[in-house]
């Protein structure tokens, strides 16, 4: 995901440019192709992978009482942040070119990711109240770890395909 918008931000300084700076669109090239698809890459690997953590998760984090409430807040965050990069864009590609502005938004999606890998639990398998009482002190990333090598694998297997069971 980082990567196509590294390679956005490269592909955008080698756009063929005028004399005063400008970006030069009348045909295509090489640089321009490799924009449009580094763009592709990234929104590829962005919805395979961190983009879909505020939906997925909001089944996994909130008990009953509260999943309203809190997927609506996870929905707001994750509206809210979409709202502030595309109205920032233009902006910020002026201030900083398009290379600075994609090699900012990378630097974001980075930032992000490892939030998700060490900040984020693995609550696969759990119930809401198991869920519950690992959250209770902070992101409970080793309570889920120590939970998990207390299982054995049959009962871990189980737990993670019991939602398939019940669709049979």
């Amino acid at each position: 995901m980082s990567l196509g918008l590294i390679i956005c931000a490269i592909a955008f300084h080698y756009l063929p440019r005028d004399k005063s700076n400008t970006i030069i669109a009348n045909g295509s090239n090489a640089w321009a192709i490799l924009v449009l698809v580094s763009m592709v890459v990234y929104v590829m690997f962005y919805a395979l992978g961190i983009g879909n953590v505020p939906w997925v998760s909001q089944s996994e984090l909130f008990p009953m009482n509260v999943r309203g409430f809190g997927t609506g807040w996870a929905t707001a965050c994750n509206w809210g942040g979409n709202l502030i990069i595309s109205s920032t864009y233009l902006s910020l590609s002026n201030a900083a070119t398009p290379t600075g502005a994609f090699g900012f938004f990378a630097g974001l999606c980075l930032l992000g990711w490892l939030f998700v890998i060490f900040f984020f639990p693995e609550l696969n398998g759990f119930t809401i109240e198991e869920v519950g009482e690992i959250l209770q002190h902070g992101f409970g990333i080793k309570e889920a770890k120590r939970r998990r090598a207390e299982m054995d694998k049959d009962e871990l297997w189980a737990r993670e395909h019991a939602f398939q069971r019940e669709e049979i």
